[in-house]
């Protein structure tokens, strides 16, 4: 079947059964990444506010790191691989989706500040870009078909995401976490608006789940149905046959990874000769 994601936005991916390049699959990951820490313990809204605020600042203050998100919806997902330097907004990255552990389509990006080129490898219809095209979100929504979540000027919106989130409650590794529901949009969709019905001016929050390992931000997971709850709430508009993951919160996963961080990091524009002539 063709996901929602792929209704709302062009997203698609595998069933998270194809291993990465270190061998874990999604689910293997996403059971790390969710399954609960035996030295676990309860904090204080204080505590864990001080333990969010310190990690968040260790995030920031590394400056660099590698993003893995993936969105899983029932048999199809996308996936999301890629370095970035926050003090100069500079993101690389592919992105896969596909269906049935098929990657239909890849997309590789860079982004720089304000300047962002793709270039488009369709599996289904044998297509290769054989030079990097300059453009936003929209220019890579109409050449590729796909809404890519490109981030605000090359800050990959898993972390713009948490720059402004406010910690709920939790313990030593986890912490329930109020964040933009925009921003959290943005890691799965180019434009919440186009996709959602959702303006970047939209004051409507989400919790999402904010994983701490010794002290670093781990990543962060929301099941669909709570992402689609959140939709809704704040008025915005559902893909057909949402209703289904609003019945299962166990049919859809979000969930961004981070790791490298600190890392020397040098994210140079596409050499001129390999870009796409304009116009």
């Amino acid at each position: 079947m063709v996901s929602l994601l792929l209704a709302a936005c062009g997203c698609a991916g595998d069933d998270g059964g194809a291993p990465d390049s270190e061998g874990q699959t999604v689910k293997d990951r996403t059971a790390s990444a969710t399954s609960p820490q035996p030295t676990s313990t309860h904090l204080t809204d204080e505590q864990a506010q001080q333990l969010f605020d310190d990690a968040l600042r260790k995030l920031v203050d590394d400056d660099t790191g590698r993003i893995r998100m993936t969105a899983q919806l029932g048999n199809g997902a996308f996936s999301t691989d890629g370095h970035f330097r926050l003090s100069n907004k500079s993101l690389e990255a592919r992105v896969a989706f596909g269906e049935g552990g098929d990657e239909r389509v890849q997309v590789s990006l860079i982004a720089i500040g304000q300047r962002t080129w793709f270039r488009v490898d369709n599996a289904a219809t044998g297509e290769a870009q054989q030079c990097w095209t300059g453009g936003d979100t929209r220019d890579i929504a109409e050449t590729s078909g796909y809404d890519l979540p490109l981030g605000a000027l090359g800050t990959p919106p898993a972390v713009a995401a948490l720059l402004s989130a406010e910690p709920q409650s939790g313990n030593r590794s986890r912490i329930a976490v109020s964040a933009p529901l925009f921003e959290v949009l943005s890691s799965i969709v180019g434009s919440p608006t186009r996709a959602f019905g959702i303006e970047a001016a939209s004051d409507a929050t989400v919790t999402i789940q904010v994983i701490v390992y010794d002290g670093e931000l781990g990543g962060w997971t929301i099941s669909v149905a709570n992402l689609f709850r959140a939709v809704q709430e704040a008025g915005g508009t559902l893909p057909e046959g949402a209703e289904d993951y609003l019945n299962d919160p166990d049919l859809g996963l979000v969930m961004a990874l981070f790791d490298d961080p600190g890392q020397p990091l040098d994210i140079a524009p596409p050499p001129v000769d390999q870009q796409c002539p304009a116009g």
